[in-house]
């Protein structure tokens, strides 16, 4: 059993937020939150880290534990971290995350190829390769948040700097 469409709405109501506010702050729209919270739609693993990410809970959290009814709380401590890069620190992940997207479609256009030359696919295969694209679908989506992170805390360090 899973605990998707109630925890979204009672940690969107513990934050006070509107379901638009919530959309609005981790890139979704408003129907698609109504959607989570009726359990009309589940959300994608992508907009469920984000969702977490917001809520500073992990995805195992939202799924396998129900808060709504107030007899779980939350062992987790709020840590609020503000990462601070050098330059040279800033230009290595920058480095690292286009290593990562480069190796990430790859393996996109090797599986695609593998999966090209083979003729009479076994189900065993099919499923197989249902299960490499959603991994590679899930690497994509960690890839994208990645580089939204990297280009937010690059807008956050020349904010600083034009304030100085």
């Amino acid at each position: 059993m899973h605990f998707v469409a109630q925890n979204i709405k009672y940690f969107r109501k513990k934050f006070s937020l509107s379901q638009c506010d919530l959309a609005d702050r981790v890139g979704l729209n408003r129907g698609n939150i109504a959607s989570y919270e009726k359990n009309i739609a589940e959300p994608k693993i992508c907009n469920l880290i984000k969702l977490a990410q917001f809520f500073q809970i992990g995805v195992s959290e939202i799924v396998l534990h129900d808060y709504s009814n107030g007899s779980e709380e939350i062992m987790k401590e709020e840590v609020n971290v503000e990462p601070i890069f050098v330059d040279k620190d800033f230009q290595e992940v920058l480095e690292k995350s286009r290593e990562y997207e480069d190796i990430i479609n790859g393996m996109k256009c090797y599986h695609k190829f593998q999966m090209e030359r083979l003729t009479g696919t076994p189900e065993d295969i099919a499923l197989l390769s249902s299960e490499v694209n959603r991994l590679l679908s899930v690497s994509n989506c960690l890839m994208h948040s990645h580089k939204y992170l990297i280009q937010k805390i690059d807008n956050h360090d020349n904010c600083k700097d034009s304030n100085d």
